[in-house]
């Protein structure tokens, strides 16, 4: 009976030899070392998630959820500039952008052949039938509305956008159009009912100026770290710790 129980005790202590002898070497027995926990995945906050949802693809077409901004400069043309209190608050949105931007700059030019990027005030007819032909069938139920295009590199190189004025009275409003619209011109082309202040608001509303989170938004996609062509594991991954 004893020589039983020696037995057994011999046995577990040769196996506990052994499995530390495992754990502890490699398979030419050179020392391990220790384990260290995994990279722990981003939570993303609710302007990073926002982001993503205003960035990536397109409201008005089915295309693959990239990122598009410019890759040039925009030189912005006017087609009527007497609408005086339009052209005031469209030098507002100029400079509240540039000041954001890192990469890119907008500038406001007085002839049509110099420019990348049009912008028409009046009616959507007029802006479909003489400016922007590829946007007819959408005119009649947006008010306001952008066109962009871009290069396979994902890069826009063009663009128009109208504010109608005609079916749109109010000044505020016609502001909020002017201000979403050129926005959205830069790459941030969805929206959403998520925050009833930003910009990027899906449902009528007539804020003439940027929320917070549209101001971070705007300083995100016109950085030199977000580039055009990027996903939404591109993003993520940049935004790792």
């Amino acid at each position: 009976m004893i020589k039983k129980l020696t037995y057994l005790r011999l046995t577990q202590m040769s196996y506990l030899f052994i499995l530390l002898a495992i754990i502890g070497c490699d398979s030419d027995g050179q020392p391990q070392p220790p384990l260290t926990p995994s990279t722990p995945t981003l939570v993303l906050t609710d302007t990073q998630e926002y982001y993503l949802k205003i960035s990536l693809g397109t409201e008005l077409t089915q295309n693959s959820s990239v990122v598009r901004k410019w890759g040039q400069d925009l030189k912005v043309y006017v087609v009527d500039t007497t609408f005086t209190e339009l052209m005031k608050e469209l030098r507002q949105i100029v400079t509240e952008i540039n000041d954001l931007s890192t990469s890119v700059s907008l500038n406001l030019v007085s002839t049509r052949a110099e420019s990348n990027f049009l912008i028409y005030f009046g009616d959507g007819q007029t802006y479909a039938t003489n400016y922007e032909p590829a946007v007819a069938s959408f005119v009649e139920s947006n008010w306001g509305l952008l066109w962009v295009y871009w290069n396979a590199n994902q890069e826009i190189y063009r663009g128009s956008m109208y504010v109608d004025t005609e079916r749109t009275e109010s000044l505020d409003c016609q502001k909020h159009l002017l201000r979403e619209e050129l926005t959205q011109s830069l790459g941030l082309m969805q929206d959403t009912n998520d925050f009833p202040a930003s910009i990027f608001y899906q449902s009528w509303t007539c804020s003439p100026q940027y929320a917070d989170i549209d101001r971070k938004l705007i300083q995100w996609h016109l950085s030199s770290e977000i580039k055009a062509g990027m996903d939404r594991a591109n993003i993520i991954t940049l935004w790792q710790p």
